[in-house]
């Protein structure tokens, strides 16, 4: 009876696994942890302040984009929708800043885009 139940058991993990899996909840973390660990090891002092994970539905490919304290967007794309386990482009850095300046070539105000 034990031994039933312990199949059952690892057959329920197994398939809760699967259905994590094909679903892309595991997957987008794994895009997570890949794209947060290229930008560290490519770039000094980044200081992230939210980020968000799309799935592109034309290439089966995340794109993470990370935004910094100062708005600006470091983007990524991974290679897979199953198993994106490197950066296959990268789409950063893209200032977000747009800065308003006089005839005298003086920098009046400057303001930060999404």
């Amino acid at each position: 009876m034990k031994k039933k139940i312990l199949i059952f058991s690892i057959l329920v993990f197994i398939l809760i696994i699967f259905v994590l899996w094909i679903t892309g909840v595991i997957p987008k973390y794994i895009a997570k942890f890949v794209a947060s660990s290229y930008l560290n090891s490519n770039y000094n002092n980044v200081n992230i302040a939210r980020y968000n994970i799309e799935l592109s539905t034309k290439d089966d490919k995340y794109i993470v984009n990370f935004y910094d304290n100062s708005n600006n967007l470091y983007s990524f794309m991974l290679d897979s929708k199953y198993f994106p386990k490197k950066v296959i482009h990268n789409l950063s850095p893209r200032k977000s800043t747009v800065k308003v300046i006089d005839s005298n070539g003086t920098i009046i105000d400057s303001y930060n885009f999404n």
